[in-house]
């Protein structure tokens, strides 16, 4: 047998490191507010700095980095997606 996904509208953005919270969408800044989301400075290998983006899913704590999405689900759970995956499974609705 064979299944296709129901069509469902999902709230999500970007993540970008130079982004200030206080322009994430409002689901967004909430979740922060509430240590759901969270930013953290890492190091590269070579020396560099960069940020990334965790966020406590269903499945646990989930490491983001520039250019990811956050999403939030239909029941309000929120998580992560690579932006290839995310541009194959997702549309904008205006």
């Amino acid at each position: 047998m064979r299944y296709r996904k129901k069509p469902v509208e999902i709230d999500a953005f970007q993540f970008k490191s130079s982004m200030p919270v206080d322009q994430w969408p409002d689901w967004a800044r909430d979740a922060w507010g509430r240590g759901v989301i969270r930013r953290r400075h890492k190091r590269a290998n070579n020396g560099e700095l960069y940020e990334e983006v965790m966020v406590q899913s269903l499945e646990g704590a989930v490491i983001g980095t520039d250019g990811d999405w956050i999403i939030k689900g239909i029941k309000g759970e929120l998580y992560i997606c690579d932006d290839d995956i995310f541009k194959m499974t997702y549309e904008r609705v205006e």
